[in-house]
């Protein structure tokens, strides 16, 4: 993973022209070796920084990330700190790069971009941006992590307080499929956004994209929140007078046809509900219903085939879930929420090199398929290896 990172992607030098924050010429570490250090230790299964020193042995595996020997945790905590705006966009341009030259090089047909935010709990309050927020259900203090992701690949990814509503989501999706259509001019891209960005205001950024990009098609998820009087006179009396369609043990469909659920606000989209079968106090049987708007219709393809776009979602939300687990996001390494925002994308980084490396090297399942996730393809590495030597 490591030699793919420095002689394909060329990793070092992307470092070299986007961090700003330069040091003197007789510096044991140059900005760009501290960036190859975190990878380097990402990549290698050391979550914490207060572990670095576990890797000082280990100088074949610095001489591979071009650096003299391994920092101390202090010395990334420096770097880290040192970040400012410039530095936190370069970086988001070596992600894109990352997942869009490099993720889409095999130059698919059909291309998922999906955006996607989630709760990062955390309890040291005295940390910048630990607001008490929604956290996936319960409010907790914490941060917000945003993510989009272009074919499983992380391709943006940001940090933010805990109480933010990260309403440039889309925004930021939108771009993501501006830059995958000027590398596949004549592929089909697919978007997906949850039910939090169901909304008119969001919806009409959207659909004005897609009027003239025709190959560009969204899924957005809604709820009753955003439009109550539409769904009162509309939903409700569909979803009870007509019949249900069943894809699962516990989830059922049902086609509404072309609405307009906020007037003249909006144009006019195709609406499929969606409902999940729930248990609650006392066996009681209840569901929660969903919709999903998108701008599809039913010549071209079935409601069940809506569904089934609609939760090609799921696979950011894998993506963040493995980033959780894989590099343990939760132990953030310093105070500052700059630095810590740098992090985060860096953690990103070494992610996405992970996923090349399994479609490199590993049997590649294609690019609907899970694969593994990264701490999986870590151990599968240290196993083989200590197999092969020991």
């Amino acid at each position: 993973m490591l030699h793919y990172s420095e002689e394909e992607f060329e990793l070092r030098d992307r470092f070299e022209e986007c961090l700003d924050m330069r040091k003197g010429r007789t510096a044991v570490y140059q900005p760009e070796d501290e960036a190859m250090a975190v990878i380097g230790r990402l990549m290698a299964g050391i979550s914490r920084r207060e572990h670095l020193d576990e890797l000082v042995p280990e100088m074949l595996l610095a001489e591979a990330l071009g650096i003299p020997k391994w920092p101390s945790g202090d010395t990334e905590r420096r770097f880290l700190v040192r970040a400012n705006e410039t530095t936190v966009r370069g970086v988001d341009g070596i992600l894109r790069d990352l997942a869009i030259d490099q993720g889409l090089d095999y130059k698919p047909y059909t291309v998922h971009v999906a955006g996607d935010l989630s709760g990062l709990r955390s309890q040291a309050r005295q940390r910048e941006g630990v607001k008490v927020g929604y956290m996936g259900g319960p409010i907790k203090p914490g941060y917000q992590t945003m993510r989009v992701s272009v074919n499983g690949m992380p391709a943006w990814t940001d940090l933010r307080a805990g109480n933010d509503g990260c309403v440039d989501l889309p925004d930021r999706s939108l771009e993501i499929c501006r830059q995958v259509r000027r590398k596949l001019p004549k592929s089909r891209i697919h978007l997906g956004l949850d039910s939090g960005f169901g909304n008119s205001r969001q919806l009409c950024k959207v659909q004005a994209m897609c009027q003239t990009d025709r190959q560009l098609h969204y899924f957005v998820g809604g709820s009753s929140q955003y439009a109550p009087q539409w769904w009162e006179q509309i939903v409700l009396p569909a979803c009870k007078n007509r019949r249900w369609d069943r894809i699962s043990k516990t989830t059922e469909i049902l086609e509404l046809g072309w609405q307009k659920p906020w007037g003249n606000e909006t144009d006019r989209m195709r609406v499929v509900a969606t409902r999940r079968k729930e248990w609650g106090k006392g066996r009681k049987r209840k569901y929660q219903i969903r919709v999903i708007y998108t701008d599809v219709s039913e010549q071209d393809r079935t409601a069940r085939w809506v569904f089934g776009e609609y939760h090609e979602r799921q696979r950011v939300e894998a993506d963040i879930k493995d980033g959780k687990q894989s590099f343990r996001l939760k132990d953030l390494p310093v105070k500052e929420l700059i630095g810590n925002r740098l992090y985060v994308k860096m953690t990103a980084i070494a992610q996405g090199m992970t996923r090349l490396y399994v479609r490199e090297f590993e049997r590649y399942r294609g690019p609907n398929k899970w694969g593994p996730q990264s701490k999986t393809v870590r151990r599968n590495l240290f196993k083989v290896a200590g197999e092969k030597t020991g």
